[in-house]
């Protein structure tokens, strides 16, 4: 990783953004976990101080992000990206077009609440860190897999629902958003 670092430095992009891990915590990171996440950006922040570090946690919780932010020290880490899908990653009944056009605003299946209230909740934790600069991410946003819909989805309707979702999650207050597709 400081080797990455270090070569993406030389070529001239300090500050590159860095993400570490990828989905290995899917709700509870604090512990052995946020210890390597820690262990690693410590190390590459040695090599250009100007870096922005992240974990992902798909289902992270304000307690979790509390105590992994508490435990790592809460000036190391950046930034947590959710990589949030609609109506869901995974589980859970069928979405039909006729529900999502009833859903407003579009809520995180898995987590039974809204965007809007998700964020606002771990926004209030990284202010009561002191870290209004932390950054809450969904860089893997999209619509979940085929069977999490029920019907004929038209490539228009999960069109408007992709577009739909990429909205929310800027009006919940989201850093950064970018698509993933399945």
């Amino acid at each position: 990783a400081v080797k990455q670092v270090e070569f993406v430095a030389k070529l001239g992009f300090p500050g590159a953004y860095y993400y570490i891990g990828n989905e290995e915590c899917q709700t509870r990171c604090e512990g052995v976990h946020a210890d390597m996440i820690a262990r690693h950006a410590v190390a590459m922040k040695r090599a250009d101080p100007t870096i922005k570090t992240f974990f992902t946690s798909n289902e992270i919780r304000p307690h979790s992000l509390q105590a992994v932010m508490q435990q790592v020290g809460v000036g190391l880490l950046d930034g947590v990206d959710l990589h949030g899908k609609w109506p869901r990653g995974g589980g859970g009944a069928p979405t039909t077009f006729e529900q999502y056009l009833s859903e407003v605003p579009l809520r995180d299946h898995k987590i039974h609440k809204t965007w809007r209230q998700r964020l606002s909740e771990l926004r209030n934790v990284t202010l009561s860190l002191g870290r209004p600069d932390f950054m809450l991410m969904n860089n893997e946003f999209g619509l979940g897999h085929p069977a999490t819909y029920r019907g004929n989805w038209s490539r228009f309707q999960k069109s408007l629902a992709a577009i739909e979702f990429n909205m929310e999650l800027h009006i919940a207050g989201f850093d950064v958003a970018c698509m993933w597709d399945n």
